[in-house]
């Protein structure tokens, strides 16, 4: 998924579909941290915050859905730095 990430479109419905094909996969993480991503990517700054907290929710110490979250709330225009 890494590599489609960049296109979010495809990111973002691969994602997507991982998650739909097995909802309760123990790498679901990696699905769910991957639309933060997409979304990132996109500039849903919005979307990419709900996502990373998801993933964060699941799996606290995992530090790339933080890092995502960081980078969108600091360009998000509705959410303070």
């Amino acid at each position: 998924m890494v590599p489609t990430v960049g296109t979010s479109p495809c990111g973002l419905s691969r994602a997507n579909q991982a998650l739909r094909l097995s909802p309760f996969d123990p790498q679901g993480i990696e699905a769910v941290t991957g639309l933060a991503l997409a979304h990132l990517v996109a500039r849903r700054f919005e979307a990419a915050i709900e996502w990373a907290d998801r993933a964060s929710y699941d799996k606290p110490r995992y530090t790339t859905p933080i890092r995502v979250k960081i980078a969108a709330t600091r360009h998000c225009p509705s959410r303070p730095p």
